[in-house]
C-alpha cells in the first residue's frame, strides 16, 4: 500500500511538473524564447521559432537582401509540424522562399493573412507584393495593417499611404480604409494635405467620404487647408466640388448672388468658396455671425486683402452690392472691391477697383472678354503710414449678373 502511494504521488509530482513546465515554455515562448526552447518540450517549438526570427533579424539588419539559414529553417520547420498555425514560423518559411517561387511563396502570404493580422512581416510582404502588381486596394489595406502593428514605424507608414495617395486610383482604395474612420485618420488628412502630388486624389477621397455609405460631412480644419491647397495650385473646379459636397455651396443663391456668406450669418466654412479672412500685425476682419457683420479693423499703413473668396464668372456686367459703416470717416480710397483673375499664368485685362464708401451701395462692374475664368473678390485695405486707421463693418456683399440700370446709391454717408 504504501510503496501505491509512493507511486502515485510521484507520478501527480511528475505531471505537475511537466504542466508546469509547459506552462512556463507556451507563456515565454514570446516573451524569453530561449528560456522556453531549452527546456526542449514539445511547446518549446514554437519558442523556437522565436529564437530563429530573432536571430534572421538581427543578420538581415545588416543585410536586408539575406534569407533564413538552415539552422533557423529547421526551427521554423519543427515549430510549424507541432504548431502548423503559428504565425512566426509560417514568417520564416515565407521568408525563406526564393521569388521565383512567386505562387508557393503567395499562398503561404495568403495563410499567414488569415492566421494573424497583426503580423509585421507577412503584412509588409503582402505590401510589396500588392505594390509590385498594381493592386491599389491590397497596397493601402496591408499599409493600414502596418499602421497598426507597430507603434513606432506608425508615422512612417502613414507618410508613405500619404504619398501614395497620388498613385492612380487611390481614392478610390482608401475611401473603405477611412470610411470606418481609424484612429490614426487625423493624422492621415494632416499628412496628406502638406503634400502637392497627392491634392487632387485627396480631394476625390475626401468627397467619397461626404458620400453613403460614410456620410463624413462635417468640415474640418484638414479640409479647409485641403482646399486652399487646390485653389493654391490651380485646381479651383476640384476646390469648388469639394466645398459643394461638404457645405452644399453649389446651390444656387437668391437673386443670382454669386458670393457665399454674403450677409455674414456664419463664420466662414470652407474658404477659399467663403471668406478667407486676413489676420496680420497691420490688419485683420473678423466675422460676428450674431451681429451678422464683417469688422474689419486696420492701422495706418496696412495695405492687402482683408477678406476675399473665389467666384466663378463669365464675361459680361454683374452688380457689385455692399452695406457698409464705420465709426469714422474713411480716409480717400483707404477700402475697395476688387476683382482679380485667380488662374495664374492666364493674360486677364485688369479691371478697375470699386472705391468702398459707407452706406447701402451698389455699382456696376465688367468682366471683359477672355480665358479666365476664376476671380478673387477682394474686399482691399489701402492706407497711408501717417493714416488714422480703419474700423469699419460690412453688413452685407454681393455679387450678381446686371439686369440693366446703372449704378445705386443708398444712405450715403457714415452711419452711425
Amino acid at each position: 500500500m504504501s510503496i501505491f502511494r509512493i507511486s502515485y504521488w510521484a507520478i501527480a509530482l511528475a505531471l505537475a511538473l511537466f504542466v508546469g513546465l509547459s506552462s512556463f515554455s507556451i507563456a515565454n515562448r514570446s516573451s524569453s524564447p530561449g528560456a522556453a526552447y531549452a527546456l526542449g518540450l514539445p511547446s518549446a517549438a514554437a519558442a523556437g521559432a522565436n529564437v530563429a526570427a530573432a536571430s534572421f533579424a538581427v543578420r538581415q539588419s545588416e543585410n536586408p537582401k539575406l534569407r533564413p539559414n538552415k539552422m533557423e529553417q529547421g526551427l521554423a520547420l519543427r515549430a510549424f509540424q507541432v504548431e502548423p498555425l503559428y504565425p512566426v514560423a509560417l514568417s520564416l518559411l515565407i521568408a525563406a522562399q526564393p521569388e521565383t517561387q512567386g505562387r508557393r511563396r503567395q499562398t503561404l502570404l495568403d495563410l499567414g493573412s488569415q492566421l494573424s493580422r497583426r503580423n509585421s512581416f507577412v503584412s509588409m510582404e503582402q505590401l510589396k507584393a500588392a505594390a509590385l502588381s498594381g493592386d491599389n486596394p491590397g497596397f493601402f489595406l496591408w499599409l493600414s495593417r502596418l499602421v497598426l502593428t507597430d507603434n513606432n514605424l506608425r508615422p512612417t507608414y502613414i507618410r508613405a499611404m500619404a504619398d501614395g495617395t497620388a498613385r492612380p486610383g487611390a481614392a478610390e482604395a482608401l475611401a473603405p480604409v477611412l470610411g470606418p474612420k481609424p484612429d490614426w485618420a487625423e493624422d492621415y488628412w494632416e499628412a496628406v494635405v502638406q503634400r502637392r502630388a497627392s491634392l487632387m486624389n485627396a480631394a476625390e477621397l475626401r468627397i467619397a467620404l461626404a458620400n453613403a455609405p460614410w456620410n463624413q460631412t462635417e468640415v474640418t480644419s484638414h479640409d479647409r487647408t485641403l482646399a486652399v491647397g487646390l485653389a493654391t495650385i490651380g485646381e479651383f473646379e476640384t476646390a469648388r466640388r469639394l466645398s459643394a459636397e461638404l457645405t452644399g455651396g453649389s446651390r444656387a443663391a437668391q437673386n443670382g448672388n454669386l458670393v457665399q456668406n454674403s450677409d455674414f450669418s456664419r463664420s466662414p466654412l470652407l474658404p477659399p468658396f467663403d471668406w478667407q479672412l486676413a489676420t496680420t500685425g497691420s490688419l485683420g476682419s473678423t466675422i460676428d455671425p450674431g451681429a451678422k457683420t464683417l469688422s474689419v479693423s486696420a492701422i495706418g499703413g496696412a495695405r492687402g486683402s482683408a477678406a476675399r473668396q473665389l467666384v466663378r464668372l463669365l464675361p459680361g456686367r454683374y452688380r457689385l452690392h455692399w452695406s457698409l459703416a464705420s465709426d469714422m470717416p474713411l480716409p480717400a480710397g483707404a477700402l475697395s472691391a476688387r476683382i482679380e483673375c485667380a488662374e495664374e499664368g492666364v493674360k486677364s485685362i485688369p479691371i478697375e477697383a470699386v472705391p468702398i464708401v459707407t452706406g447701402k451701395q451698389t455699382r456696376t462692374v465688367e468682366i471683359p472678354d477672355g480665358v479666365c475664368s476664376w476671380y478673387w473678390l477682394s474686399l482691399f485695405v489701402s492706407l497711408a503710414d501717417d493714416a488714422q486707421g480703419v474700423d469699419a463693418y460690412f453688413h452685407a456683399v454681393s455679387l450678381a449678373p446686371a439686369e440693366g440700370g446703372g449704378d445705386v446709391v443708398e444712405d450715403a454717408g457714415t452711419p452711425s
